[in-house]
């Protein structure tokens, strides 16, 4: 027998203005070893010319996961995508 998986009602959405900003910039400066060199200042520069970001809301948790893409509009696009683990077990 499949052990079974807990019902997350988490959502996903593109609308930039959702993005906790407070959020993203307290995981990538305080527990993200790739992050932890770049400013705010960077971070928001990072977030307004981005080809989408995505953010995942719990609704008992506020934003648990935060997604940026960047693309050239054409052929080529990369994902970096951050969990924020502390925020997913609650």
């Amino acid at each position: 027998m499949r052990p079974s998986l807990p019902v997350v009602n988490d959502e996903i959405d593109d609308n930039p203005q959702r993005i906790d900003v407070d959020v993203v910039w307290g995981f990538l400066s305080q527990h993200a070893y790739w992050g932890t060199w770049r400013t705010r200042d960077d971070l928001l520069r990072q977030l307004t010319t981005a080809w989408r970001v995505v953010g995942c809301f719990r609704p008992s948790n506020g934003m648990v996961g935060f997604a940026r893409a960047v693309s050239d509009g054409v052929a080529i696009a990369y994902l970096a995508a951050s969990a924020f683990a502390s925020r997913i077990t609650r």
